[in-house]
């Protein structure tokens, strides 16, 4: 019986199941039972259900199942109960490094410190060299004159002693030094190269320390080529 009233309600109108009147209800009822010995045995099941399936479908959104009649929207309902939190995600990859700060001010220095205690006595060095006393200056090697040929190199020769040791020094009476041609070697000799005319005069060595200073002196002479040809022709 149940199967007949469900083909029956395949093939009717949905406008009787919208007017929601009791006289509509009524009249579908006896129209269902009157119905349901007119229907075609050959309908399938499968077929009914298909049928069925397709009008629920277009009224499932209109129709109340419970009176049949239009769904209206209700109040809103109150917000229900919030869920318990989800768990942690994972740590994401680790980003690049940003960029190093602006170094910061000095810090203000602490207080001094107490001081520690005081160490155990180290042991006794032994016994220093006695000291060299001290002395002024004086002369070892005092320059001597020497005789050059013009355009050779000429050597002063002068070594001094004393305590703290000398400074020496080389100087021209009453003129300088060759620029560029006079160097002072290991030994504090005067070396001067290339001698040239002007070059022939006195030449003084100085030596001074805290207790005193000394010197000496000595000339240089220098032979021409010139006086070379005059000696030859006043013989």
């Amino acid at each position: 019986m149940k199967f007949r009233e469900w083909r029956v309600k395949a093939f009717l109108s949905p406008a009787l199941l919208l007017s929601g009147d009791k006289e509509s209800i009524s009249r579908y009822k006896r129209s269902v039972s009157s119905a349901t010995t007119q229907v075609s045995p050959t309908l399938t099941p499968s077929y009914v259900q298909l049928l069925i399936r397709d009008e629920l479908r277009l009224l499932q959104n209109q129709i109340c199942a419970k009176d049949h009649v239009l769904c209206r929207a209700g109040p809103t309902g109150r917000p229900g109960r919030r869920g318990r939190p989800g768990r942690p995600g994972k740590h994401g990859p680790q980003g690049a490094p940003g960029q190093m700060g602006m170094k910061g001010d000095p810090g203000v220095p602490g207080d001094i410190g107490p001081p520690g205690p005081r160490g155990p006595q180290g042991v006794k060095g032994q016994k220093g060299e006695q000291g060299k006393s001290l002395l002024a200056p004086r002369l070892i090697e005092a320059p001597v004159g020497v005789t050059v040929n013009e355009g050779q190199t000429a050597v002063l020769k002068c070594s001094v002693d004393g305590h703290p040791s000398p400074k020496l020094t080389w100087s021209k009476v009453n003129s300088s030094l060759p620029v560029g041609r006079h160097v002072i070697g290991p030994s504090t000799a005067l070396i001067i190269k290339k001698v040239k005319p002007e070059d022939a005069r006195v030449y003084r060595c100085s030596a001074q320390n805290l207790l005193g200073s000394t010197n000496a002196s000595a000339p240089l002479k220098v032979q021409c080529e010139f006086d070379d040809f005059l000696s030859i022709f006043s013989q």
